[in-house]
């Protein structure tokens, strides 16, 4: 009896296999996006070209590792080069794909890790205003003052 219950603790519990692609969202995306995802050479299919992309196993394609929180940035930067170039930058297409990526891995337990960014050193401009002064001489037509030019940086 002790040794059934050691070997069913040391049994490993079988992840999770990704199921992304039978969602209604990942089937409502155009096939340009979709290819991004998909490749095809998987045996239990599934996203099997992000999953290569990123460095995970494709037989089986595991959440642990589609939706690992240091990976989530790699997914999404492959996502965003995929999509723009298959779907000739279309924003609704690169808003979709990245919508079914993280909405699957959120629903599974998985959140991103924060990605810091550099704060010292950074400075914001803004526009700079220009004004015009125009001299009028004799015989040239008038033109009505003030004139103000924006949007310019200096």
């Amino acid at each position: 009896m002790l040794l059934l219950l050691f070997l069913l603790s040391a049994t490993p519990l079988s992840a999770t296999t990704v199921t992304l692609t039978n969602q209604p969202a990942y089937a409502a995306q155009r096939p340009c996006a979709t290819d991004c995802f998909y490749e095809g050479f998987s045996v239990d299919g599934g996203p099997d070209r992000l999953a290569n992309q990123i460095g995970c196993d494709t037989d089986p394609i595991e959440n642990e590792c589609f939706c690992r929180p240091d990976m989530q940035q790699d997914a999404i930067n492959n996502l965003q080069s995929c999509v723009n170039s298959a779907c000739d930058s279309k924003t609704r297409d690169l808003d979709s794909a990245l919508s079914v990526y993280n909405d699957y891995c959120t629903k599974n337990g998985y959140t991103r890790e924060a990605i810091t960014t550099p704060t010292s050193g950074t400075t914001t401009t803004s526009p700079a205003t220009v004004t015009v002064t125009v001299t009028v001489t004799a015989g040239a037509r008038r033109l009505q003052p003030p004139f103000r030019l924006t949007g310019f940086v200096l």
